[in-house]
C-alpha cells in the first residue's frame, strides 16, 4: 500500500469512526429510587423515565371500593389492590401523586425504543407461554423489564349481579385504570396480555376493579 492509499485509508477510517460516534442515541436511562406513602407508612420503587417519575410497583393502599385479587391479603402484597374508577379518581394516589392519563401512558411507550414495547415494560415474572419456549425472541410470554417498570399481570375483578364480586386473568392480564373518563358508566385503561406483543387499550365499566399507577406531579 502506498502513503497514499495509506493516507486515504486513514482518512476513511477516521471518517467512518467519527459517524458512529456522533449517532445520536435516544435511549432512555431509568433512575430508581423508593417513595413512601406517608397515609399507612407503605414504601413503593419508583422509577424516573425521562421527565416523568412512576411507581414501579401497583398502588396498595387500602381506600372504599377496593379488593385484593380473591380478597386474599397475600395477593395486595404481590400485586397491589384493584379500584373502581370512581375510587381511583377520588384522590386515591398519595399526595404529589396522580392517576395517570392516557397521554401519560402514550409518553412512556414512547421512550421504549425496544420492540416489542410491552414485552421491555413487563416484569419478568410472566409465565411463559408456549410460543416463547419455542422461539425465546418471540414478543409473548415473559417479560424482560428493561426499564424497572415492573408491570404485574394482576388480574382484574368485576361485579356482576347474580355472582357479586368476582376475579379473573392473574398470572395472565395487568390492567390500569387512566384518568380519562369514556361515558357515564365506562372510563379508559391500559392493558397488557400473556398471549399479545403489544399494549392494549380501550374503556370498560367503571365498577370493575383494575390497578393503579402513580405518576409524579
Amino acid at each position: 500500500m502506498t502513503f497514499t492509499h495509506k493516507t486515504l485509508f486513514a482518512a476513511i477510517l477516521s471518517g467512518a469512526i467519527l459517524t458512529a460516534c456522533s449517532t445520536d442515541d435516544d435511549s432512555i436511562y431509568p433512575e430508581f429510587g423508593t417513595m413512601t406513602d406517608s397515609r399507612d407508612n407503605q414504601t413503593y420503587k419508583i422509577v424516573t423515565l425521562g421527565d416523568a417519575t412512576w411507581m414501579a410497583e401497583n398502588l396498595n393502599y387500602k381506600a372504599n371500593d377496593s379488593w385484593c385479587y380473591d380478597n386474599d391479603a397475600d395477593n395486595c402484597e404481590i400485586y397491589g389492590r384493584l379500584y373502581t374508577w370512581n375510587s381511583a379518581k377520588d384522590n386515591v394516589c398519595p399526595s404529589g401523586w396522580h392517576l395517570p392519563s392516557n397521554a401519560e401512558w402514550d409518553d412512556l411507550f414512547d421512550m421504549v425504543t425496544e420492540d416489542p414495547k410491552e414485552k421491555a415494560l413487563k416484569s419478568t415474572s410472566w409465565g411463559d407461554s408456549s410460543q416463547t419456549k419455542v422461539d425465546p425472541n418471540n414478543p409473548y410470554g415473559a417479560g424482560t423489564d428493561l426499564y424497572g417498570m415492573r408491570i404485574l399481570p394482576a388480574g382484574k375483578s368485576a361485579h356482576l349481579s347474580l355472582a357479586g364480586r368476582v376475579f379473573n386473568g392473574l398470572g395472565t392480564e395487568a390492567n390500569f385504570w387512566t384518568s380519562d373518563n369514556y361515558d357515564e358508566k365506562s372510563a379508559e385503561l391500559i392493558c397488557f396480555r400473556n398471549l399479545n406483543g403489544n399494549r392494549c387499550g380501550g374503556y370498560t365499566i367503571k365498577t370493575d376493579g383494575l390497578s393503579i399507577r402513580c405518576i409524579k406531579d
